[in-house]
């Protein structure tokens, strides 16, 4: 390609990068201890790291997937929760050995359209007996009075099932199209399975990482050693990565309080620190000798977090403090001399390549030396501070910072 050509090329694409890049994508799968109760808040932590981290984000849940159908509820019509109470109350007749409610199966259907037009009971009034219309008039009641409590004994049942954890921030992430739901059927004997079979393809794929919680892992773990699945040493070094950076935002100040559209919007803004940070996570799990599903993985990451992490995290403090220091010492310095006007400093630094004769524009020429004194250190305040950016750990620094506000 000829230069003139190739310097127009560059021209045209200085805002697009070089190369279209897969998006980062985690599969976060969560399951449930044995006798205990769903743990939304810590499915959260995770979710929050992966949105934090990942371009993409898709759950897999146990859990969810036991309750998310039934916070669907409340956000049905009002026709869609008329059918939805007609097969409960046709499940309960069926499932029921008392002949006397068996029999309320045929009126199911009627019961169901009168609550969609209510001028059918007068109808039935005209053509029933007065004991078989008081009978109908009871069975309307009830039914109405269960319609109009379903949102309320939706809310009562997830909060038994989660020990009375709010489901507000998980159904904000679904509904908002953030977070890919991956629902799985719990009505099978093979749920486990089924279950144990998705992750699985997620640890193998080449498409997503995994991010697992501690009973998941519990599970892969032992279906590892049972020869239930195999994992190659690719897939390994995959997770560890995911795995260590979830370890390490999960630590981050305020971040179990920080909503998911507050984490949303600190991925946004800080899109380019992140690539580096993802780099850092790659080369400190090389450092980890567990898989991410072991039990020794979570101390390993806190080694990590002690011996490369926190370190970073002080030195970039410093850094920054310095540099702001310098930068308070150049404002200081330009109002107290009176030298320029800060638009008159925006030019400068924006003209530095030929200083001498654009500051004679606006200062005398015995001010030159000083001027060029505080344009150095602006300009040493910029460099720094691009300096600072372009750590590897920056990312994890700002967000913490974010967090803080």
């Amino acid at each position: 390609m000829k230069k003139k050509n190739l310097q127009r090329l560059n021209a045209n694409n200085d805002n697009k990068v070089l190369f279209d890049r897969r998006p980062f994508h985690i599969t976060v799968g969560t399951s449930i201890e044995p006798g205990s109760k769903i743990d939304i808040e810590h499915e959260l932590r995770l979710l929050k790291a992966a949105l934090l981290y990942a371009d993409n984000v898709k759950l897999c849940s146990l859990g969810s997937s036991l309750i998310v159908p039934l916070a669907q509820i409340k956000d049905l019509s009002k026709d869609e929760k008329i059918e939805v109470a007609a097969m409960m109350f046709q499940a309960f007749v069926d499932s029921t050995e008392n002949e006397s409610y068996r029999q309320m199966s045929s009126f199911i259907p009627t019961l169901a359209e009168m609550q969609r037009r209510r001028k059918i009971k007068q109808e039935i009034k005209k053509h029933v007996s007065p004991d078989v219309f008081l009978a109908v008039h009871k069975l309307d009641k009830a039914f109405q009075q269960f319609i109009g409590g379903m949102d309320l004994a939706v809310d009562s049942g997830i909060n038994n099932i989660t020990g009375g954890v709010r489901l507000y921030e998980l159904e904000t992430a679904l509904k908002s199209g953030l977070i890919e739901f991956q629902s799985i059927d719990s009505n099978t004997n093979h749920v486990v399975e089924d279950y144990l079979s998705i992750v699985a393809n997620a640890i193998n794929s080449d498409q997503t990482y995994p991010l697992l919680d501690s009973p998941t892992s519990n599970i892969i773990s032992l279906a590892i050693k049972e020869g239930k699945i195999e994992v190659p040493d690719i897939s390994v070094a995959r997770a560890k990565g995911v795995g260590l950076s979830a370890d390490l935002l999960s630590r981050l100040p305020l971040f179990d309080s920080a909503s998911v559209d507050e984490i949303v919007d600190i991925r946004q803004e800080l899109e380019g620190p992140l690539v580096r940070f993802r780099s850092a996570m790659i080369e400190f799990s090389d450092e980890i000798k567990s898989s991410a599903w072991e039990k020794e993985f979570p101390l390993e990451c806190e080694s990590i977090f002690l011996k490369r992490v926190e370190p970073a995290i002080l030195e970039i403090e410093e850094s920054v403090k310095a540099n702001r220091r310098l930068h308070v010492y150049v404002e200081t310095f330009v109002n107290e001399k009176g030298l320029v006007t800060a638009s008159s400093l925006g030019l400068l630094l924006a003209s530095i390549n030929n200083f001498v004769d654009t500051v004679s524009q606006f200062i005398s020429i015995a001010a030159v030396p000083a001027a060029t004194i505080m344009v150095k250190s602006e300009l040493d305040h910029r460099q720094k501070a691009k300096e600072i950016e372009q750590n590897q750990l920056y990312f994890y620094y700002k967000s913490g910072m974010l967090l803080k506000k």
